[in-house]
């Protein structure tokens, strides 16, 4: 008997995770109306798991979906002179509400600023409010209202693989892929990321992390220690290079090697 409810309880949960993973709620968490516009922030909650949710904010501005909650501000903001900027947070986790000009006038996005700031005490109070739920400081302020193009991240591609599989479980030329590319994101933090597919399973994510260094107008980066490589036995290519040639000679679109972007620091 305790088998069979064993089972039933299996296929219960498999129907539901089928049924309701990517399933998105919307509740609306403040509203504020100024000068005949209407600004909303809405709370996104999606099931990614049997028990397991996911939230995120979104800023609507008559009507349209203007920004999802984004902290990224970049680590040498002077290279975009061309941005307009309300800054009314500098809080490590403050939202950015970046607005494209193709997307958006330049009088609407004064209306949007001009709405916030009209009912800047209610609309804080309300966030706060609701995500304070979370115990966390994601969603609680907006920070910085930019009208221009949002900054997109830099990527880099190895000249040679290093690794022929993300787990050193396994590996085979005809059904493996292996990708492997360092992201750099405008904020200074980045990562390499290794992804493996096999057939239609995929698995990978953030090998190593790091941060860039703002010191006398450039930027810096440093190599990972060892400790924080996490090869498994096996996952390395018998012909790979050593980490640091491997690191240096990932090139961007351009061609640019990565250590020729970055001040490289031993």
């Amino acid at each position: 008997m305790a088998y069979l409810i064993g089972i039933a309880l299996a296929a219960v949960t498999a129907l539901f995770t089928q049924s309701c993973i990517g399933r998105v709620e919307k509740k609306r968490i403040t509203t504020a109306a100024h000068a005949g516009h209407k600004l909303e922030i809405y709370e996104f909650t999606t099931t990614v798991g049997l028990g397991a949710y996911a939230h995120s904010a979104h800023l609507f501005f008559d009507g349209k979906e203007r920004s999802a909650w984004d902290p990224t501000w970049p680590i040498q903001p002077e290279l975009y002179p061309d941005w307009v900027v309300h800054t009314f947070s500098e809080a490590p986790d403050a939202w950015i509400v970046y607005i494209a000009p193709s997307a958006c006038s330049r009088s609407d996005f004064d209306q949007l600023v001009a709405c916030y700031q009209a009912h800047k005490d209610q609309v804080d109070a309300d966030l706060k409010a609701q995500f304070t739920l979370y115990d966390t400081e994601r969603f609680q302020v907006l920070g910085r209202f930019v009208y221009g193009n949002k900054p997109e991240p830099l990527i880099f591609k190895p000249t040679v693989l290093r690794y022929q599989a993300f787990t050193g479980f396994g590996y085979s030329d005809k059904t493996t892929i292996t990708q492997e590319q360092i992201v750099v994101n405008p904020d200074g933090a980045w990562a390499l990321q290794i992804t493996q597919t096999d057939g239609s399973l995929s698995q990978g994510g953030d090998h190593v992390r790091g941060n860039l260094k703002l010191q006398n107008g450039r930027l810096h980066i440093t190599p990972p220690p060892d400790e924080q490589w996490h090869e498994m036995p096996g996952s390395i290519r018998p012909d790979a290079v050593d980490r640091e040639t491997y690191l240096r000679a990932f090139t961007d679109a351009q061609g640019r090697r990565l250590d020729a972007v970055f001040v490289w620091n031993e």
